[in-house]
């Protein structure tokens, strides 16, 4: 879900859960609802973002690997494949950079986050580590579980070390970051991982 300038939310359904066809939807404050996108039966919209000027970004989950990827619909316009990846990925959270130029999507099964440029282009491994995958394969079972851009910080979250409230043990690979953890009181089911 995006909460957007004017309070309107831009939301994310994923479909597949429910047997429906996604659907990315915009909610004014006065509650009209809008459809913006609709995917097809068995696919998933799995996080989106807004850029300044309007420009709605989106996860879409599918089997087809013509449509798995992160598309874009700009004001008034048709939805646009801007990011290819392959059948399979369970991106799970979208978010922007606050220059508008990258994409960051977050992958429950692969344990990475991705980026694309805004502009379109190759999708890439900016992250991956075992601090994002699940720690079991399976139904049910995440790891990288959304993301989002503040304070010039890439943030995700990960439904990893289940039980363990307390400080978070950072691997290696995400050390050069700077990263300084704790599980929150009343969260001690998920881990906050932050780069």
């Amino acid at each position: 879900m995006t909460i957007n300038p004017d309070g309107s939310l831009t939301v994310s359904l994923l479909g597949f859960l429910t047997g429906q066809s996604p659907q990315l939807l915009h909610i004014s404050r006065s509650g009209q609802v809008t459809i913006l996108v609709t995917g097809e039966p068995g696919e998933a919209i799995g996080g989106n973002a807004r850029d300044s000027q309007g420009t709605i970004y989106y996860n879409l989950l599918s089997g087809d690997p013509a449509r798995s990827g992160i598309w874009r619909v700009r004001s008034g316009g048709s939805p646009e494949r801007i990011g290819a990846l392959s059948a399979g990925q369970f991106l799970n959270g979208l978010t922007i950079d606050a220059a508008g130029k990258n994409l960051y999507a977050a992958d429950s099964l692969a344990g990475a986050i991705w980026t694309v440029p805004t502009s379109g282009g190759p999708v890439t491994a900016w992250l991956a580590s075992p601090a994002l995958a699940p720690l079991e394969p399976g139904p049910g079972h995440f790891g990288a579980n959304g993301v989002t851009y503040h304070n010039g910080a890439v943030w995700a979250l990960s439904d990893t070390q289940i039980g363990r409230p307390g400080p978070v043990d950072v691997p290696q690979e995400l050390r050069r970051f700077g990263s300084v953890c704790r599980a929150t009181p009343g969260m001690s089911e998920t881990r906050l991982v932050c780069w």
